[in-house]
């Protein structure tokens, strides 16, 4: 049940869909616990990834992370899952764990690819591009003393009558999360530009001692700021990627430093461990006292304690390279939040209109369309789960199950001196 094993016949596993599938899971900071022996391209392993792709899409209304999950079962799991269903592990008395396992990832996975599914999500794109182009000039048209009424008024109407009558999902849906939007975000957004206009204005937050952290600071030395109107989430998707991309990749570094941090501890530590010495009555492994236990074997320069030395070598190794990763993702966040500060001084009023209707607002919206739209083949894929289930059998073998079972119970009946009557 590896992907590796059906890159091509007789293909070994940790292949190059193992190494694939090792980088998809570092990309999104996911990684295998020490208590898993398994490939990174186990079936079971590839679902739970997708299974992460969906529900944090969902969760976030990430709309390309839901595309991605899309991409993947297609194009990744669903050729290969299909190689394996092609060997008819169903005839396998052995193997029938795996052929359910197989029937339902593929009945899973092939909604993602159905040509009329497809051609659905495809046209509900394009409705949402057309009522988008409607609307977002006359968003950016939004100037000091406009209503807000004015503003939400036509957009909810509009959106009614644009998904009125579209098969699969419900036009009133669609308007609740346009208006749970408005309420949440978009209408504080609107007071600020009709009191104010089309200024990133970016102000200090003082907090007083006791005080709640506040979500969305950019730090620069001691002090905070904030925008409210332009998020720094904003600014780094549209101006800053490389510089985050680069911070995630450090971060991943150090989640590998620390994983194999923690694989050396459990397995060294506890009794009779190499690292017993250095771990604390409540199950810990400290600086301290590695360091100490290090000063001590080199004083002593026994060969008898020469694999002790050699893990705690090994562990010293790993710790610093650990603490050297977290000064590094440090400091490329200081620098990166001092670039933000400035970039918030050179943006344009073209500038925040674009990136506040555009990265902002119609983002959001159609983020929560596209999770409406995936709560829909979710629907689908578990409805197609049932029938395939209830379908598993079809009416000449249940005849023949019956049959057998209708045998078993007349010789039950005459067994005991009875006889079966119709």
């Amino acid at each position: 049940m590896y992907q590796s094993c059906h890159e091509y016949d007789h293909a070994p596993m940790m292949g190059a869909s193992a190494i694939m599938m090792k980088e998809r899971l570092a990309a999104v900071n996911l990684s295998l616990g020490p208590h898993i022996n398994e490939p990174p391209d186990h079936i079971a392993i590839e679902l739970e990834y997708l299974y992460f792709l969906l529900t944090n899409g969902w969760a976030d209304e990430n709309a390309s992370q839901v595309k991605e999950a899309s991409s993947f079962a297609a194009d990744t799991m669903l050729p290969w899952v299909l190689k394996v269903q092609s060997r008819r592990l169903s005839d396998r008395p052995d193997a029938a764990f795996y052929a359910a396992v197989v029937a339902a990832t593929i009945g899973i996975l092939t909604l993602f690819e159905h040509p009329e599914f497809v051609v659905y999500s495809r046209e509900m794109d394009g409705v949402f591009a057309k009522w988008k182009k409607k609307h977002r000039p006359k968003l950016k048209a939004i100037e000091m003393g406009t209503k807000p009424r004015d503003v939400i008024e036509p957009l909810a109407e509009s959106i009614l009558k644009t998904y009125a009558g579209k098969p699969l999902i419900d036009q009133y849906d669609i308007y609740q999360h346009l208006l749970s939007y408005w309420l949440e975000t978009m209408k504080d957004d609107v007071y600020m530009i009709v009191e104010d206009g089309w200024k990133a204005e970016v102000t200090e937050v003082v907090r007083k001692k006791g005080d709640k952290k506040v979500e969305g600071t950019i730090k620069v030395g001691k002090k905070e700021f904030i925008c409210e109107l332009v998020p720094k989430e904003l600014l780094i998707h549209c101006y800053f990627v490389a510089e985050w991309e680069a911070i995630e990749k450090l971060e991943v570094e150090k989640e590998a430093k620390t994983s194999d941090l923690e694989e050396l501890a459990e397995e060294h530590a506890g009794e009779d461990g190499l690292l017993e010495e250095v771990t604390n009555d409540k199950g810990n492994i400290t600086k301290e006292n590695v360091t100490k236990r290090v000063k001590e074997l080199k004083k002593l320069d026994d060969e008898e304690y020469a694999d002790e030395f050699a893990v705690l070598k090994q562990y010293v190794a790993l710790d610093e390279a650990e603490s050297k990763a977290d000064k590094k993702i440090k400091a490329a966040h200081a620098e990166l939040e001092k670039k933000l500060l400035d970039k918030y001084g050179e943006l344009s009023e073209a500038d925040v209109k674009s990136l506040v209707v555009d990265d902002k607002w119609m983002t959001s919206v159609e983020g929560d369309i596209v999770t409406e739209l995936s709560d829909v083949s979710q629907s689908l894929s578990s409805r197609l789960g049932e029938l395939a289930e209830r379908y598993a059998q079809t009416m000449p073998e249940l005849r023949e199950d019956a049959a057998l079972l209708f045998k078993k119970v007349e010789g039950h009946l005459a067994h005991m001196g009875f006889t079966w009557q119709d």
